[in-house]
């Protein structure tokens, strides 16, 4: 099994959320195949959860990084992640 089918696999096992995102923002070539790079996940999600995780799972890791910059206090508890029933 390679690497990212065994990271996949676990997360998907194991409840973690992961999050889709590239750096091809800038080249026009690879952009052109970023929507079949997110139908690859089909591998180990449905349409659905690929969609979910290039979505709203991706805006979840956004908000955790602009209140990450914005604690002041190292003693800070870090953010909680909302739940998808919420």
């Amino acid at each position: 099994m390679s690497g990212t089918a065994t990271v996949y696999t676990l997360a998907e096992k194991y409840g973690i959320k992961t999050a889709f995102g590239t750096d091809i923002l800038f080249s026009e070539e690879l952009a052109e195949r970023q929507g079949a790079m997110l139908a690859a996940l089909s591998r180990w999600y449905t349409p659905t959860g690929a969609l979910i995780m290039a979505t709203s799972t991706n805006a979840e890791l956004l908000t955790l990084s602009g209140r990450a910059r914005r604690r002041r206090s190292p003693s800070a508890p870090p953010p909680s992640i909302p739940s998808a029933a919420s």
